[in-house]
């Protein structure tokens, strides 16, 4: 995406944008810049502005605090995972600032996302995560909250077939909530994974057993 599209789509998802100051847009066009301009990581930057009512420069703050964060990560274990998909720290470090904000809202969110990240990208049914056992995903209030702050981020999208509600969450989102679980979240979210498919499609899973 080009600088100008991005800032185009940045306005669009940022409500204040037209009572921002000179400094303060300058800080949009650096954040932007820092995220290579991917549309991902612009709406998912600008909706947690809005949400939280940060303004770019405390939110460029916190994204300048996030690098060596993000830096150590990929210099680490998942430098071959970032060449692979093609992205850089600083995307990275746009999706961290949005995890530990809404991590820090709902708690349950850990979980949620952790099963997410352990699932097939596509075509994820509704069900799957309501019949997951997670804490709260039973709960209709509790799931429309959680799911809704997904969507509002730009986390996953969500799409209907005959009545049957699939979201979808986008490869660079996944590996980025990947990078940003511990070992041991990510082995809960595995295992919630696995024990939500056996629930529901037991047949498949008797298959899978006698392979």
């Amino acid at each position: 995406m080009e600088p100008e599209e991005a800032l185009e789509l940045f306005s669009k998802r940022f409500d204040s944008w037209h009572s921002l100051g000179e400094e303060e847009k300058e800080d949009v066009s650096r954040i932007l810049d820092s995220m290579d301009h991917l549309p991902l990581a612009v709406a998912s930057s600008a909706a947690f502005m809005a949400e939280n009512g940060t303004s770019p420069s405390v939110y460029w703050t916190i994204f300048q605090e996030n690098d060596k964060r993000t830096k150590e990560l990929l210099a680490e274990q998942f430098y071959d995972i970032q060449r692979e998909v093609d992205t850089t720290e600083s995307i990275l470090g746009t999706y961290f600032i949005t995890f530990d904000r809404i991590t820090e809202q709902m708690p349950l969110m850990v979980k949620l996302l952790a099963l997410l990240a352990s699932l097939d990208r596509q075509n994820i049914p509704e069900e799957l995560l309501t019949h997951s056992g997670l804490e709260g995903m039973d709960d209709s209030l509790k799931f429309c909250q959680a799911i809704g702050k997904l969507l509002r981020f730009s986390l996953v999208t969500e799409a209907k077939d005959e009545g049957t509600t699939f979201y979808e969450i986008h490869r660079l989102v996944q590996f980025s909530i990947q990078a940003y679980l511990s070992v041991e979240q990510a082995n809960e979210g595995r295992t919630a994974g696995l024990q939500a498919i056996s629930r529901l499609f037991p047949v498949y899973e008797d298959k899978r057993q006698n392979i």
